[in-house]
């Protein structure tokens, strides 16, 4: 069976250094094309934005400008798949998220064997919708 992430492109927007080297295994281990990286929001629209990528995973707090203002800002202009990552779990932030456009919500800590299955879920979700559209 062929997995639904694999050859997906995507960038991540991170700043926390172990997080993202855990996502960058987690991508590479999906078989996924990493086309860029960023650390803060305004990267993050920047890199979304020049790249085009498929997926984006997008951390919700980040320097100089939110995930939340960073989604808002690239799905002006782009709609890829952007799948929220956060330390926070409520709904006040999930609504947030959703309210400004983002297809998925992962609660952190990243850990492959539970991050994997919800990316997929998230990503064959979209394609569904896209579908009945």
């Amino acid at each position: 069976m062929i997995d639904i992430l694999a050859g997906k492109s995507v960038v991540i927007c991170e700043d926390e250094g172990a997080t993202l080297m855990q996502l960058q295994r987690i991508v590479s281990r999906a078989q996924m094309r990493l086309l860029g990286l960023a650390a803060n929001g305004k990267t993050a629209v920047e890199t979304v934005l020049r790249e085009r990528p498929e997926v984006v995973l997008m951390d919700i707090s980040m320097p100089v400008m939110d995930g939340i203002e960073a989604t808002r800002q690239i799905l002006r202009v782009f709609t890829p798949i952007i799948v929220i990552l956060t330390a926070y779990g409520d709904e006040q932030f999930r609504a947030k998220a959703i309210e400004a456009g983002a297809t998925g919500y992962i609660v952190k800590p990243i850990i492959g064997d539970i991050f994997l299955p919800e990316l997929r879920s998230i990503v064959r979700r979209d394609g569904e919708c896209s579908l009945a559209a």
